[in-house]
């Protein structure tokens, strides 16, 4: 009897193959192979979708194999579950542990033939401050501070032009102004409170005299450091200004507001068009009352997962997709009487210390699946297994290398204990 392996049946014809063993003489005539440098394979399972990552069919394995014939992995597995290289050759940490460097395979393109690159996707997360070289005159640290921002401003602008950002240079400057944030939450659809944003001591004051109670809350956050003492400036109530006087207004421009009537609060995650909701009941502990981030750590505020009701989800998209924005983290004031009221977005908000609190949401597995294609369409296609924060922090790759570094960019820090 004829012998031969799968690599011979696939490239002599499966009809040549077949003629040539024990079954030639059920084979019909009409199924004869063709000459042809064409080879179609048939499966006996639909595919609903050629995005590996979109829909139930993500984690259907009967069609697993169609797109591993078709799509290349970043990294592969061998028969034995242990990693193998894919479109990605090598990877791993940098000597100081503080960079991740992978290795492209040479000549590997996208579906379209266009080449992959290192520069496809750009999570533009947040740069650091500029640090004055210790040498410099003090008379030339105004010179050196403002190239600096020049050259980031510019490089940042025009590096990477043909990569997905997220976001953008544009839209993050467009999202990080709150003036800009309160018009376009309110011509989406929002509710957003009365608002003055001055430093002009006679507006500020006839604004305050109005009726009602008022808030007060920077434009940005404002944080002092010293060897004694961390703080934060949060949202303040305040009534009045005739203790204040002029100067100390005109010095720092506020946010000044109605103050709103809360009967939980809501921090929203934004990938897409896919939406991860959690409802804060902040108004269960005095220190969140006026604004929950004071209250964080207290294990009295409870979190919850929260389903959004579609119209507030359509607002939600039309304020991202007139912002320019593909990921954001807002902040949501429900109030007794069941009202929605937009206070801002973060377009580079926290959003993993989510995940630490309800471990069951899987923000850490849709962001992974977000960057591999970021756009404002993305929906997030659950996996059987999806990558959890949690199961990352009890890895010995998190013990060894990153546990202290990591854990202060945390709101919730892991039970770590020392020894690890």
């Amino acid at each position: 009897m004829s012998e031969f392996d799968r690599r011979t049946f696939l490239k002599t014809g499966s009809g040549a193959a077949l003629a040539a063993g024990p079954l030639a003489g059920l084979w019909l005539t009409s199924a004869q192979a063709q000459q042809t440098d064409t080879l179609t394979i048939a499966y006996n399972v639909g595919l609903p979708s050629w995005d590996p990552t979109t829909g139930p069919s993500a984690v259907n394995p009967s069609i697993q194999g169609i797109w591993k014939a078709v799509f290349d992995q970043y990294i592969d597995q061998a028969a034995d579950l242990t990693f193998m290289p894919g479109l990605l050759t090598k990877w791993g940490w940098n000597a100081d542990k503080t960079k991740v460097e992978m290795e492209l395979r040479a000549g590997a393109l996208w579906h379209d033939g266009t080449p992959i690159t290192a520069a496809d996707v750009v999570w533009n997360r947040r740069i650091g401050p500029l640090v004055a070289p210790p040498a410099a005159h003090p008379s030339d640290l105004h010179a050196i501070e403002k190239q600096g921002k020049l050259f980031l401003q510019w490089f940042r602008a025009s590096i990477f032009a043909d990569a997905i950002w997220i976001n953008s240079v544009e839209s993050q400057e467009r999202g990080s102004n709150k003036l800009q944030q309160l018009r376009m939450a309110e011509a989406a659809g929002f509710n957003v409170a009365p608002t003055l944003v001055s430093n002009a001591p006679v507006d500020i004051r006839a604004f305050l005299a109005s009726d009602g109670a008022f808030i007060a809350k920077p434009l940005a956050p404002l944080n002092w450091h010293s060897d004694e003492i961390s703080a934060s400036a949060y949202t303040a109530e305040i009534s009045g200004c005739e203790s204040y006087p002029d100067d100390a207004l005109q010095w720092l421009p506020m946010i000044y507001q109605r103050k709103l009537e809360k009967d939980f609060e809501l921090r929203i995650v934004v990938m897409g068009r896919s939406v991860f909701a959690v409802r804060i009941n902040s108004q269960d502990v005095k220190s969140a009352a006026l604004d929950w981030r004071a209250g964080q750590d207290d294990p009295n505020m409870v979190h919850e997962a929260f389903e959004l009701p579609t119209d507030m989800r359509s607002a939600i998209f039309r304020f991202m997709d007139a912002m320019g924005l593909l990921f954001g983290s807002l902040d949501v004031v429900v109030a007794p009487d069941g009202q929605y009221w937009f206070l801002e977005i973060n377009e580079q908000g926290q959003f993993l210390f989510l995940e630490t609190i309800l471990p069951s949401l899987p923000l850490l597995d849709a962001f992974s699946q977000f960057c591999s294609r970021p756009s404002g369409d993305f929906v997030y296609a659950a996996p059987e297994d999806p990558i959890r924060l949690s199961s990352f922090y009890q890895s010995d790759y998190f013990k060894r290398d990153h546990c202290e570094r990591l854990s202060l960019h945390l709101f919730h820090t892991p039970h770590v204990s020392e020894k690890e």
